[in-house]
């Protein structure tokens, strides 16, 4: 991502949409490196056909794994609010009619 050079002489990464913080490759790129790494069924073939280290493929699925359990962490508290809610929505246990 693109850096800075500070006034003291030291550089700071620039925070951009199009990539994490921390991360070296835009979110594009991860993608493909997950999309390679599921049809290749392992780290080195990924590495290689993209031309990154096997640590930089193991970094890319750390942080695919990390999202994906903050996302399953949000919808599992969604959930256990969804009979609170319900109460609200739908008073004296009337339920809406699937499809209609």
């Amino acid at each position: 991502m693109p850096r800075i050079i500070l006034k003291n002489g030291g550089t700071m990464m620039v925070a951009v949409p199009r990539a994490e913080a921390g991360g070296r490759f835009t979110r594009s790129f991860e993608r493909r490196v997950i999309e390679l790494f599921t049809q290749c069924r392992t780290v080195r073939g990924a590495a290689r056909l993209e031309r990154i280290t096997e640590d930089a493929v193991g970094r890319v699925l750390k942080r695919a794994v990390a999202r994906g359990q903050e996302c399953s962490a949000r919808n599992q508290l969604r959930a256990m609010d969804l009979p609170f809610f319900q109460h609200f929505l739908f008073p004296e246990g009337k339920q809406p009619v699937a499809g209609g």
